[in-house]
């Protein structure tokens, strides 16, 4: 097996983890879900950028705890390239049990099960 072909397939492996990932990111964002971060790979990032107030922002090989300490980037969704081309992530607001979000809808059952339905409908094919 040639470093080119291993190459071809990790680079289409990626395009179908970047098109499911953003089938949960769209879908997060017709329904107004807040969405942390949008990655592809796994592992520490080597790149990611924000939009904020100030115009976009690169930023290169920074940590959580980076983001963590400047607020300014709280409120956007941070993209992000990492460095193990094997998966991706769309991390949302409520994913986690310590995090509270005041914006959720009035019956949170039936939004989750909306979330879920739409969201493995539109990935599934």
């Amino acid at each position: 097996m040639s470093a080119w072909t291993i190459f071809l397939a990790i680079l289409v492996f990626s395009v179908i983890i970047l098109f499911h990932e953003f089938g949960h990111f769209i879908v997060a964002k017709w329904n107004k879900v807040k969405v942390l971060e949008f990655s592809l790979g796994m592992g520490p990032r080597l790149i990611s950028w924000v939009k904020t107030s100030e115009g976009r922002k690169i930023m290169f090989l920074k940590s959580s705890a980076f983001l963590e300490e400047h607020p300014e980037y709280n409120e956007q969704t941070i993209y992000s390239w990492k460095l193990l081309p094997f998966g991706g992530s769309c991390m949302m607001l409520g994913e986690e049990e310590d995090i509270a979000d005041d914006s959720s809808a009035e019956n949170p059952f039936m939004r989750g099960w909306q979330l879920f339905l739409r969201d493995h409908f539109l990935t599934s094919f």
